[in-house]
């Protein structure tokens, strides 16, 4: 056989004739209908998973490179802060009377030439720890608020500065504060 009858012996072959062409246009129709329902969305869901993985790996590496920063960070948190007193370590020059406390800080924010808009002591903290919260109001120029905590902060009767707010007023600014003295429970 020539090599030309060949090739239209297999042109015929393949020719699907006019009575399949319905048939072939709803095979490729559900073929096509099965790869835009079932197999589409399975590899774009498989991309999505594929980014979340890159970008879990990527956070995995810059958290092992912070590892040592952390453990560094923890061990200072987990020594004993420094200011933190016991009933039993305070002495008689760490703390006050409790008629003390009031007109001291009064005195403190008077030498620094702010005005005093309130000082109240809390005594119903002072019969469980023998620690007394005064909240504090004062107003006045900044660098003289600056001065007083300062001159605050040096005292060893003062054990923490619990709540600090500063606002600007009429007069200045103004700062409210609470903070937690050592007094003398004897």
């Amino acid at each position: 056989m020539p090599p030309f009858a060949a090739l239209k012996s297999l042109k015929t072959a393949f020719r699907p004739s006019r009575n399949n062409i319905p048939w072939l246009i709803l095979c490729l129709g559900v073929l096509g209908i099965f790869l835009f329902v079932f197999v589409l969305p399975h590899g774009m869901e498989s991309e999505r998973l594929s980014r979340g993985i890159a970008q879990r790996q990527d956070e995995i590496r810059t958290q092992q490179a912070l590892r040592p920063v952390q453990a560094e960070l923890q061990a200072i948190l987990d020594e004993p802060l420094p200011g933190r007193l016991h009933a039993d370590m305070l002495t008689g020059e760490t703390v006050l009377q409790l008629e003390d406390a009031a007109p001291r800080i009064r005195v403190m924010a008077e030498e620094a030439s702010l005005d005093v808009r309130f000082i109240r002591p809390d005594a119903s903290a002072l019969a469980r720890d023998g620690v007394l919260l005064v909240d504090c109001s004062l107003a006045g120029e900044m660098f003289r608020l600056w001065e007083f905590l300062l001159a605050l902060g040096g005292n060893p009767w003062l054990l923490d500065v619990r709540d600090l707010e500063i606002s600007s007023g009429r007069t200045g600014e103004e700062i409210r504060m609470r903070l937690l003295v050592a007094m003398d429970k004897g």
